[in-house]
């Protein structure tokens, strides 16, 4: 039986011992809190007809490999590969701009965790995954600033403009999904590995296209989470290569003194 993980308008949730149960279309998901809170799960059972209640309140086991695929999702997200691919041009390109790497990790890591963790402890969000298609935009929205923002404060400390207009497109990129998901959910885990895969690739040369790999664990869990269908993995990995080479061109290769 699939679990539409929290997307189903269907189905019902209830809190017990400060941890969310529900189901939606005879499926069960946790989204447990306190410190062993690991974001929304899918248990994979069925709840006894005209009995939910009682079933949320003795949930099957978790599986391994839905703790395997919640934490590679958890891990491999966008903001924290935002950083890895910052740290890898800086490394490569300005080996010695303290400032520029540090402005670079604040607005493409830093905040927009510290906003989503900020969003879902307030329950603005479902999760830390936004796993709802209308939570999503408030996550989009914040994470846009912050990214338009570091990009205008890269520009004022002088960084040169293969590393500045990354922060650029990922802002272009996300208002992008932003207004698609009004009615779709392509997904961010995996735009999150295809675009600054792009953007290395063109930078730093063919090396770079061993971070595609990371597409294969990270699709792998959020199918085996049912975040999203093989169509918006799909979607959202080629939306996010073609919006990033675009950009590219755009903004790097047509402004070559910057």
């Amino acid at each position: 039986m699939r679990s539409d993980l929290g997307r189903d308008a269907e189905g019902f949730k209830v809190r017990v011992l400060g941890s969310e149960y529900g189901a939606g279309r005879g499926s069960l998901w946790a989204r447990p809190r306190g410190p062993s809170g690991r974001g929304l799960v899918p248990l994979g059972g069925s709840f006894p007809e005209g009995d939910p209640i009682s079933a949320t309140r003795s949930p099957e086991p978790v599986p391994a490999t839905s703790r395997a695929a919640l934490g590679i999702s958890l891990v491999l997200n966008a903001p924290v590969l935002a950083g890895v691919a910052f740290l890898a041009l800086f490394a490569a390109l300005q080996p010695a701009d303290d400032l520029g790497l540090g402005v670079a990790l604040a607005f493409a890591t830093f905040v927009p965790l510290l906003l989503v963790v900020g969003l879902a402890v307030s329950r603005v969000l479902p999760d830390v995954f936004a796993t709802t298609l209308d939570s999503r935009r408030w996550a989009f929205v914040g994470a846009t600033a912050a990214y338009v923002a570091g990009w205008a404060v890269l520009v004022a400390v002088r960084t040169p403009g293969t590393i500045a207009y990354l922060m650029l497109a990922y802002g272009v990129n996300t208002l992008v999904f932003l207004a698609l998901s009004v009615r779709w959910k392509p997904s961010v885990h995996a735009s999150g590995v295809t675009g600054p895969a792009t953007w290395l690739t063109l930078v730093l040369g063919p090396p770079a296209l061993a971070f595609f790999l990371l597409l294969i664990p990270v699709a792998w869990a959020r199918l085996r989470l049912r975040a999203h269908t093989p169509t918006e993995l799909v979607v959202g990995a080629a939306l996010a290569v073609g919006l990033t080479w675009l950009q590219f061109e755009l903004f790097v290769r047509g402004h070559p003194a910057l």
